[in-house]
């Protein structure tokens, strides 16, 4: 499935175990992208990179749970080592991925050996584009927000039952609907959201289902 935007064309990628959505923003500038969420179903992910002829340059991680960069590794392996960036609050639930895995019977991951920290108000550009970091802490201590334009990328943010995720590593209420306050009141209800499992909505559409 792609989505096309002013500059960019979004891929999503959901056929996994976890159903959790990958998504890789095409320039259509040039040929470079930049891929957020590589989780399982790595063998998609790279077929569609080939398919397009992609140069992926930067893979960006709204939290880290184990789902959500599983394939970060072997992409970096098969692209020429692009810049892997996540949040510094999620170190210790990055470095402690395989227990996440082990206590929920999926598959171990590869840890890349390489990575760097984002903070909130960074910018990486995408060609022309740019996309802008927001730090939401509460579904983890070190996630975010990816905004570029009109749509935001929200990983788990906005999943819709917060009651059944206080099991989660590193998940915190409090936190959670002060970031969920926050992205209500930053952007329009009209904002498009891709994110980090289930159907591509609006703001507008998850208002009535979410905490704010």
């Amino acid at each position: 499935m792609a989505i096309e935007l002013a500059n960019v064309r979004v891929h999503n990628l959901s056929k996994n175990r976890f159903y959790q959505n990958c998504f890789v923003i095409q320039s259509r500038e040039t040929q470079t992208a930049v891929v957020i969420d590589p989780g399982y179903g790595y063998e998609a992910v790279k077929a569609l990179i080939n398919e397009y002829d992609l140069e992926p340059k930067i893979i960006l991680a709204t939290h880290a749970h184990f789902d959500h960069i599983a394939s970060v590794a072997q992409l970096q392996d098969d692209f020429s080592n692009p810049d892997f960036f996540f949040h510094p609050a999620d170190a210790k639930i990055f470095n402690g991925a395989n227990t996440h895995t082990l206590f929920l019977k999926a598959d171990k991951i590869r840890l890349p050996s390489s990575w760097q920290y984002l903070s909130d108000g960074d910018r990486f550009s995408l060609n022309s584009e740019t996309i802008n970091v927001h730090h939401t802490p509460g579904h983890t201590p070190g996630g975010c927000v990816f905004q570029l334009n009109d749509v935001i990328f929200t990983g788990d943010l906005l999943l819709n039952t917060p009651e059944k995720q206080h099991r989660l590593p590193g998940f915190d209420l409090e936190n959670l609907k002060s970031s969920r306050a926050k992205i209500f009141s930053q952007f329009p209800l009209e904002t498009v959201v891709f994110p980090g499992h289930g159907k591509i909505t609006t703001l507008f559409d998850l208002n009535q289902r979410v905490l704010s």
